[in-house]
């Protein structure tokens, strides 16, 4: 009924406005969180992110336990199993922008204070 409710052009508009999220929250934490593919151009529909740069004993486990603190859902963690210590962010087309940045602020935050060791997130 989803895809019936909107239509071919309807359903082209929400796959556009999903792949649109996953590109803004990539491009909006470089810098802040590694994106191992990045480089290779727009993702589609999810953002992948890894571990790289955590101290010694910090881990994807630590930012979702973090993000679960701040009020989020935390994002897949461990997959895609060739990504060592992976997050996937797969945000909807229905997510605004508002709700983005929010996001976007939260795992930032999580992730500096992972980054310098923050005992509180363990």
């Amino acid at each position: 009924s989803y895809i019936m409710s909107h239509g071919a052009d309807g359903l082209r508009q929400v796959a556009e406005d999903a792949v649109l999220n996953a590109n803004y929250v990539l491009r909006s934490l470089e810098g802040t969180l590694d994106a191992p593919f990045a480089a290779s151009g727009p993702c589609m529909h999810e953002a992948l992110f890894s571990d790289e740069g955590f101290p010694d004993g910090f881990s994807t486990l630590d930012v979702a336990k973090g993000l679960i603190d701040e009020g989020f859902h935390p994002m897949t963690v461990y997959f895609p199993l060739v990504v060592h210590g992976a997050m996937l962010i797969e945000p909807t087309e229905t997510e605004s922008k508002a709700a983005l940045d929010q996001f976007i602020g939260a795992l930032a935050s999580v992730a500096r204070r992972a980054k310098q060791g923050d005992p509180s997130l363990k």
